[in-house]
């Protein structure tokens, strides 16, 4: 049986921000799916400030390593010292790593790194992979 939760995407490119909320938030399926460009605007998501204040706390939330004006590590790092959200599973994504962006991801408590595939039908493969276990078999903490 398929749970019903709240989505954060935080991804500045209009094609993953897309793909990721087509197989994210599927017809027929009771997930909400926030998309969102950039750090500042996630904070205020989370803070639930200003147009944000009567939003869901999300059960998952998923950041693009490479956003364009913040480091997606600051982002990690405030949600994770966040004692409200600090629970949250973060899934953090980019098309490329380094070893020491991999360790530094994990060592400021992410939950999973994922290469995002160049091809855009692996992409989508890969997206309802992820939301097939972390939505339908992995136990997420109500926030």
């Amino acid at each position: 049986m398929e749970k019903e939760i709240s989505i954060l995407l935080i991804e500045n490119m209009e094609g993953n921000r897309l793909a990721g909320q087509e197989r994210l938030e599927q017809p027929g399926e009771h997930n909400e799916m926030v998309v969102l460009h950039n750090m500042q605007t996630a904070i205020a998501y989370l803070n639930k400030e200003g147009n944000y204040s009567n939003v869901k706390t999300p059960g998952l939330i998923f950041i693009d390593f490479k956003l364009s004006e913040m480091n997606a590590m600051e982002l990690l790092s405030y949600i994770k010292t966040t004692k409200k959200i600090k629970a949250i599973p973060v899934i953090i994504f980019s098309s490329s790593w380094t070893k020491n962006q991999i360790a530094a991801c994990y060592q400021n408590h992410a939950n999973c790194i994922i290469t995002k595939p160049v091809n855009f039908e692996k992409f989508l493969a890969l997206m309802e992979t992820i939301k097939d276990f972390w939505i339908n078999i992995a136990e997420l903490p109500k926030i």
